[in-house]
């Protein structure tokens, strides 16, 4: 009878244990998911504000905080944020790119490539926006489930 009392309670102390511990990692990873997203329409918005406008390095500096941001909550290992982590590299890779488009001060240079790199960097910002978008959708599937 002693016996059967203590293997029960053993079991049921094992059962709560997991429960609490699948509860936090549950609440750990949508903590992630909610910072993630708060990068991402961060970078959105700033993106939004560089919209058609030749931007320089100075413009730039904003976003590289994000886009380390960003890199590191890729490279975590949490259960949910491995499903958006690819996505999240591929946003990394896009911003490498765009940043990689500044343009040297106004006046320096021949007009046409000023002009041919600026619209290469509009491209860029808009290839970046598409990725963030999915990201971010990807991120509202992940938190709903």
């Amino acid at each position: 009878m002693t016996l059967t009392i203590s293997v029960l309670t053993y079991r049921h102390g094992l059962r709560l244990y997991r429960w609490n511990r699948d509860n936090r990692r549950a609440d750990q990873n949508a903590q992630d998911l909610t910072d993630v997203d708060a990068y991402l329409r961060q970078a959105q918005q700033k993106l939004c504000e560089l919209a058609q406008t030749p931007s320089s390095v100075d413009d730039f500096a904003p976003l590289r905080p994000l886009r380390h941001l960003i890199s590191n909550s890729a490279d975590q290992s949490a259960d949910q944020l491995h499903a958006i982590s690819g996505k999240l590299r591929e946003v990394v890779q896009r911003f490498d790119s765009y940043l990689a488009t500044e343009l040297t001060a106004p006046g320096v240079g021949d007009q046409r490539l000023q002009l041919r790199r600026a619209m290469q960097q509009e491209y860029a910002r808009t290839q970046l926006q598409a990725v963030i978008t999915k990201a971010q959708q990807t991120s509202r599937t992940l938190r709903r489930v």
